[in-house]
């Protein structure tokens, strides 16, 4: 985390971390494609509050969804949008 700097890229799972690279202007995406977004991320965080609280209740949550070949397709996808608007950036900035 204190490596990542400014305009990096970090594939995770962690929703926590996924909010403080946002907040750092970190591009993250999940390891099954889903882009994460600073509007989107107080929700998200709390879904993963609720769902501490029942298993700590005792109560059945399920696990992840199996990963599927349109989960790496996804991935892929974004990770490559990420590349093109990067590689399009320097290129504007070298002529600006």
């Amino acid at each position: 985390m204190n490596a990542v700097k400014k305009g990096d890229v970090v594939i995770t799972q962690d929703h926590g971390l996924a909010s403080m690279l946002i907040g750092r202007n970190v591009y993250v995406i999940s390891s099954r494609g889903k882009v994460y977004k600073e509007d989107e991320m107080d929700f998200s965080l709390h879904l993963r509050y609720l769902s501490a609280n029942k298993r700590r209740s005792g109560k059945f949550v399920e696990g992840p969804k199996p990963f599927t070949e349109e989960n790496d397709s996804n991935l892929l996808l974004h990770f490559q949008e990420f590349c093109r608007t990067m590689k399009e950036f320097k290129i504007l900035s070298r002529i600006l």
